[in-house]
């Protein structure tokens, strides 16, 4: 496992749990990956994905016991500083990405811009 910069990402509590309740549905699951690929109309999505196999280059942070969440060194830069939350808007729930980095994002939210450095 790769040495892993300081607080790349907060997870806030009610985001941990969900994680851990959707990661208990997963068979044999170690934890979850958070990556950023490009994609959508404003050129960056976030992605959450189950771990089955962990990657040797990946980030490794306590997520909830007894799962860990994963970031590849790629997504670090877009990642930085980025608080996670679940939060209830309307009758809808969903997982909330307060990012320092973005610029701007796409009106329906799936996507966001980062400046390239």
């Amino acid at each position: 496992m790769s040495i892993k910069p300081p607080s790349v990402v907060t997870l806030t509590e009610s985001a941990a749990d969900f994680l851990r309740k959707q990661l208990d549905e997963v068979p044999d699951a170690k934890g979850m990956r958070l990556s950023v690929k490009t994609a959508g109309c404003s050129g960056h999505q976030y992605v959450l994905a189950p771990v089955h196999s962990v990657n040797e280059t990946d980030f490794v942070y306590p997520l909830s016991e007894p799962y860990q969440l994963y970031i590849d060194p790629q997504s670090v830069p877009y990642l930085q500083g980025t608080v996670v939350d679940y939060v209830r808007q309307g009758l809808n729930r969903q997982l909330s990405y307060q990012n320092p980095n973005e610029v701007s994002s796409c009106g329906c939210g799936e996507s966001f811009y980062v400046e390239e450095k």
